[in-house]
């Protein structure tokens, strides 16, 4: 299979990015400060929550002791 992981949408894509930009190479960041980010990048609240939780169950991101990490 040429890739494994589920696809995401264009507005899971972003969110990623900008997840990516936060967290950095192989650094992580405390889940709430990446939705502080995401909220000031202009996500509302809940959207961000939404979807920081969909990147974790299509594994795009993981979760270590709180600590938010990019796969």
């Amino acid at each position: 299979m040429a890739n494994s992981q589920t696809p995401l949408t264009p507005r899971e894509e972003a969110t990623l990015e900008r997840v990516g930009a936060v967290v950095g190479g192989t650094e992580s960041k405390r889940r709430s400060d990446v939705l502080s980010a995401l909220a000031e990048a202009g996500y509302p609240e809940s959207e961000a929550d939404s979807l920081l939780d969909r990147l974790l169950s299509k594994g795009y991101v993981y979760l270590v002791d709180d600590e938010l990490h990019v796969t």
